[in-house]
């Protein structure tokens, strides 16, 4: 058995913009792929986006500033 058995590897656009609840747009994802802003991989001929690359972008998209972050533990 390996680490990666039952764990995505890989996203397409179209899957990505499903794991993003479809708040930003398959186009405006295909942009950011053009610009670079996404990490991309060719797999097959078939453009992917590895799925650490997607946990790190959710993670920092989530994560709260760290002023709000500090109010929040004093609260």
């Amino acid at each position: 058995m390996n680490n990666y058995e039952g764990k995505k590897l890989f996203y397409t656009v179209p899957e990505l913009h499903q794991v993003l609840g479809g708040i930003v747009s398959k186009a405006y994802l295909y942009t950011m792929v053009k610009r670079g802003e996404i990490v991309t991989r060719r797999l097959g001929g078939k453009l992917v986006i590895p799925a650490a690359w997607v946990d790190k972008y959710i993670a920092d998209m989530t994560a709260l500033p760290e002023d709000a972050a500090g109010a929040q533990k004093g609260a």
